[in-house]
């Protein structure tokens, strides 16, 4: 990892949780309509993807999400520091950070894979081929009680395994910024974000209730308040990692501090 990188982690304060929500909401209604297109946009997109059978999803979710999620940190960027935007910008990971971004995502899916792969192994092992099989058929009636045990058991993993993978989720949240605003490789980004999150973890804990709490509403204002919700809730998660690291050379803290006692700036 690169000392500066290091450095910044070492000595980033500790997380402003509702503070990062305020200002993401502050960046986002400074250009509404921008942030709207590009959500339709990539509705649309998922929309055409999802046609297409299990490439598709895999297309989507590997490629053109954390891509366009990456836009909507550069134009967060743009609009933290004053800059102009146009919704060119969403797409400018695509033309810059394509390759990296991709491979970031492939690790994090790998890694979020690894204790679901190991779960139904453990399965596999304990009901032994005959009855999973039958799990398999959907015969799970024909089970005896001791076979049904095992698959309470399952359960309990199953639910540890889905655990681990929310968990890694929260760990490596910074990795694409880390590869944007850092310039680091895959690897040492999400090594990066590991480091930064686990300084407090509990209170990016929080942080991720509060972006489920959030797009909940937006869900409950008949959907549409996800076009606003979803576009703030990564703009909070910029906002942070403009305040612990900087996505720029100069003092971040200090911006968002400005922001924050000048709404209007």
């Amino acid at each position: 990892m690169y000392e500066p990188i290091q450095q910044s982690i070492s000595n980033s304060p500790k997380p402003r949780v509702t503070d990062y929500f305020s200002q993401g909401f502050n960046i986002v209604f400074k250009k509404p309509w921008h942030f709207i297109a590009a959500m339709l946009m990539i509705m649309g997109f998922s929309f055409v993807l999802g046609l297409i059978p299990i490439a598709g999803d895999i297309i989507y979710n590997l490629v053109f999400q954390p891509l366009l999620v990456l836009g909507i940190y550069i134009v967060a960027d743009k609009i933290n520091y004053l800059e102009d935007i146009s919704l060119d910008n969403f797409f400018k990971g695509f033309r810059e950070n394509f390759l990296q971004v991709v491979v970031t995502t492939l690790l994090i899916f790998l890694v979020m894979a690894l204790p679901l792969v190991l779960v139904g192994y453990g399965y596999y092992q304990m009901l032994g081929p005959e009855n999973m099989q039958e799990v398999l058929n959907g015969n799970s009636d024909n089970l005896d009680v001791e076979t049904m045990n095992v698959s309470g058991t399952y359960m309990l993993m199953i639910f540890g395994g889905i655990l681990l993978v929310l968990l890694v989720g929260i760990v490596y949240m910074f990795a694409i910024p880390m590869v944007r605003f850092k310039s680091l490789g895959p690897w040492q980004a999400m090594e990066a974000s590991r480091k930064l999150v686990a300084k407090h973890f509990g209170h990016w804990i929080l942080f991720i209730l509060f972006i489920l709490l959030v797009n909940l509403a937006g869900m409950l204002m008949v959907l549409i308040g996800l076009l606003i919700t979803i576009p703030a809730t990564y703009a909070a998660i910029y906002v942070a990692f403009d305040d612990l690291v900087g996505a720029r050379e100069q003092d971040s803290t200090e911006k968002l501090m400005d922001h924050l006692i000048d709404p209007t700036v």
